[in-house]
């Protein structure tokens, strides 16, 4: 096959990423199981907390919170904020400041046990809008453009 990579199939004695024990596989193989494979990425992945804080509560409601979460952060920054009344807006928030008006689009993300944050890409490149604005559960709002970058 031309231009097909093959990789060399030698058994080598390796370490799994998750559990540290060793195996014997070959190159791309990290893990010594399927189940330290698995186990490994729920908990890279696993959102931490948001089942008991906010265990019950609808999406919109969080939707909700997040969005007033942002609309609060944007107002002690000095903007003027400007919130949506119908849940089919193609923006969530607008911000006013010297003369200029931007989109927000509010988002949620999480952090896994290690403290590395996540968020939805898609949701972020297929926006729409001037800014995203990601709430996370600690309550840390990452912007996308940061505000320095929309009001230079």
């Amino acid at each position: 096959m031309k231009g097909a990579k093959r990789y060399n199939k030698q058994e080598i004695r390796k370490r799994c990423l998750y559990c540290r024990n060793f195996f014997v596989g070959s190159f791309p193989k990290q893990y010594c199981s399927d189940k330290c494979r698995r186990d490994n990425w729920v908990e890279k992945t696993s959102k931490i907390n948001d089942k008991k804080i906010l265990d019950g509560i609808s999406a919109p409601t969080k939707g909700a919170i997040s969005e007033l979460l942002v609309s609060w952060d944007l107002m002690s920054k000095g903007y003027n904020v400007f919130r949506a009344l119908s849940p089919a807006c193609s923006c969530d928030l607008l911000i006013f400041k010297r003369n200029k008006i931007y989109k927000v689009e509010v988002t949620s993300g999480w952090m896994n046990k290690s403290g590395r944050l996540y968020t939805n890409k898609k949701k972020i490149e297929s926006n729409k809008n001037d800014v995203v604005a990601t709430v996370y559960l600690n309550s840390k709002i990452v912007y996308i453009p940061t505000l320095e970058e929309l009001f230079k």
